[in-house]
């Protein structure tokens, strides 16, 4: 009997943690998001790693992640989660934390988490498209905050990251739709915004060096369709 009602103590904690947790998680998930194209910035993270609390948020992400059953639902979710710990990392440097390099390290796993999750999907299902325009945007703009913390980490390490971050959008990206589609999207982007076309060509330039040799051709189509416009 003892054991029964010790076991239903530790049960009620498990289940308030959970609950606390995930509620945590979905009111900063809100609150945390990235940059649009001119680099305003949307809204911050309440909640960030230097917080006792940050533990919390991440539960809540897997378990947000763990009751997501589409597929496709769930790669655009690790896409969010790479997106907030993107930002996240952007308010530790403007708050010269000690939690810098810890979630630098952290941005770099959920941008591979994401390249899983994508690598999963296919290059067939038209449900996909969401996705692929979000990625598409997301890759430059990942670059433009990541290219913001030159005087606030060791050059060769934020070289790693950018580089390392570049790859797992391509694969990512390339992984979720055809060739010819991929190539229309990132010219649309592009095109869409002019005022950043040369960022966003040199972004391409690096994409090429870390991309693996089965996309390079298509890298080199869109920089040339867009450099004979």
């Amino acid at each position: 009997m003892l054991e029964k009602s010790n076991y239903s103590g530790k049960f009620k904690i498990v289940l308030i943690a959970v609950i606390v947790s995930f509620c945590i998680f979905n009111f900063s998930i809100a609150q945390a998001q990235i940059l649009d194209q001119n680099g305003r910035e949307i809204s911050r993270p309440t909640i960030l790693p230097s917080s006792p609390f940050y533990f919390l948020k991440d539960i809540g992400r897997e378990i947000q992640t763990l009751f997501t059953f589409d597929p496709v639902k769930r790669a655009g979710l690790r896409l969010d989660f790479s997106n907030q710990k993107l930002i996240e990392l952007q308010k530790l440097i403007n708050a010269d934390s000690n939690k810098i390099s810890e979630s630098l390290s952290n941005y770099e796993i959920a941008t591979e988490t994401m390249r899983e999750s994508a690598s999963s999907l296919g290059k067939d299902n038209f449900q996909n498209i969401e996705l692929l325009n979000q990625l598409v945007e997301q890759i430059f703009i990942h670059q433009q905050i990541l290219a913001q913390f030159d005087n606030f980490i060791n050059n060769q390490r934020l070289e790693s990251v950018k580089n390392k971050s570049l790859e797992n959008f391509t694969v990512s990206i390339f992984s979720i739709a055809q060739p010819k589609i991929i190539v229309q999207k990132i010219e649309t982007n592009i095109n869409d915004n002019l005022a950043l076309k040369d960022f966003k060509m040199q972004t391409l330039n690096n994409m090429y060096f870390n991309s693996p040799i089965d996309y390079k051709n298509n890298i080199l189509q869109i920089q040339n369709d867009l450099l004979n416009q």
